[in-house]
């Protein structure tokens, strides 16, 4: 495939995008997910949402209270940061309650290999912990028989089930001790309890539930400064083969993961465009990565020419890698500066700087699957003249028949990169979404011209 490279919006993608997601064995995937707070009237039931004061997204804004003195945390619905009062509550004024008080995070896409949640709950006079419904005294440290800890369950069919997931916790041991409100809007901070369980794979929610303490609200309620579940990101990540320039897009994860955009940039011009074989042109693309024609209904190409930035992106739609698939994207990569960095967006907004490897790899091995073998002649004919010379035949004669060495160096993860070369475009980009769903990133651009309008 040839490429051309639309210079006139590529600043715009490189503004918009700031690093949100690291890679690792594990982290908080928390902040991915939407918050839930709420009452059950068991522990089998999905519950409704309650939400008292204090806005439910900051149980899951990766913000928790440094101040734990007593009455050092403030109820209130500011949406303040630390001692001030960052959380939300269950408590209904008196109103129709379910026993059981939840919190947790619910994700648009399944997730794999969480291990653990957090908690780190606030305490008022008349409630805010899991335990018994019975009455308090405020200003009073709890006892061992003021604390039941939650349960631990995860869903994987969208809520409409939940399981237990056995776990051991240091809820009880946490909380004894910890000293209550004296009287609204004056609360405690607690300290952070953790709930450990064999890792659950294939989960839509996670959430701990269990009945609300203190005598307030008939069934009492829980106070939730932060709440975090760790487990393995399920990101995707390049791979760039050092012989031959081959630059991949891999799926290495547990499920498949979708995509509407992606970024390659190397500060120093080591990217070869012309050798770029990405997918807004018509031929060779994995299924289910049409083409665009440039009206957004297919990936279409941005970039500035510099050897700095290669780009694409799916205006109204998105494409999807499945586990263990892989994506080429040609022999982008022509330096000796291993400085590449990779950032793709979802289609629910969230956009992640991902993990870069560099493998050795072996001249003449044109798919990169390892190994000099007949489907690489296959690759050379089709792509000679264009994303492969003429003289690179004779690295695969020379080397046929050989399999690359083992071995991966794992690139480290920079700040997000844009090159100051590029002029800034635009401001933000109107995403027209399928099923007419819109969402906008900065402010929306009233006049454009080219493929994206």
């Amino acid at each position: 495939m040839t490429h051309s490279v639309k210079i006139a919006v590529a600043a715009a993608w490189a503004c918009c995008f700031a690093r949100t997601a690291t890679g690792g064995p594990a982290e908080n995937l928390a902040p991915l997910g939407e918050p839930m707070l709420g009452v059950a009237s068991s522990f089998s039931s999905s519950g409704v949402t309650v939400a008292h004061l204090g806005p439910v997204d900051e149980i899951n804004d990766g913000v928790f209270s440094l101040n734990l003195a007593p009455d050092g945390f403030q109820i209130n619905a500011d949406g303040h940061s630390g001692a001030n009062g960052n959380g939300a509550d269950t408590f209904a004024g008196g109103g129709a309650s379910g026993a059981f008080d939840f919190v947790g995070v619910r994700f648009a896409e399944p997730q794999y290999g969480v291990t653990s949640v957090r908690v780190q709950n606030f305490l008022a006079n008349d409630g805010g912990w899991w335990g018994p419904t019975t009455s308090v005294a405020g200003g009073s440290p709890l006892a061992a028989s003021d604390l039941s800890p939650p349960q631990v369950q995860v869903t994987r069919d969208g809520g409409a089930t939940w399981s237990v997931a056995a776990a051991t916790s240091d809820y009880v041991s946490q909380y004894v001790g910890v000293v209550r409100g004296s009287g609204f809007p004056n609360a405690t901070a607690g300290p952070w309890a953790t709930f450990t369980f064999a890792p659950q794979n294939g989960i839509d929610a996670i959430r701990l539930i269990g009945n609300g303490a203190g005598s307030a609200d008939g069934n009492g309620f829980i106070g939730v400064c932060e709440f975090e579940a760790h487990g393995v990101p399920q990101e995707l990540s390049l791979r760039v083969t050092l012989a031959t320039g081959l630059v991949e897009i891999v799926n290495a994860m547990q499920s498949s993961i979708s995509f509407d955009y992606y970024e390659i940039a190397s500060a120093g011009g080591a990217l070869n465009l012309a050798a770029w074989n990405g997918f807004a042109a018509p031929g060779g693309n994995p299924p289910g990565f049409p083409s665009g024609g440039g009206a957004g209904t297919g990936w279409e190409t941005l970039g500035d020419g510099s050897g700095q930035l290669a780009a694409e992106a799916f205006l109204l739609g998105a494409s999807s890698l499945a586990p263990g698939e892989r994506a080429a994207l040609g022999y982008l990569f022509g330096g000796d500066v291993q400085d590449v960095t990779f950032q793709y967006r979802t289609p629910g907004g969230r956009v992640v700087a991902a993990d870069v490897s560099y493998v050795a790899g072996v001249a003449g091995d044109f798919d990169g699957n390892g190994a000099v073998d007949g489907t690489d002649l296959l690759v050379w004919q089709r792509e000679v003249g264009s994303a492969l010379a003429a003289a690179d035949l004779a690295d695969w004669r020379a080397n046929y028949g050989r399999r690359a060495a083992p071995g991966v160096v794992m690139a480290p993860e920079p700040a997000a990169f844009a090159p100051a070369a590029l002029t800034i475009a635009w401001a933000s980009v109107e995403w027209a979404r399928r099923g007419n769903a819109r969402r906008s990133l900065g402010r929306q651009v009233a006049d454009c011209s080219g493929f994206f309008c």
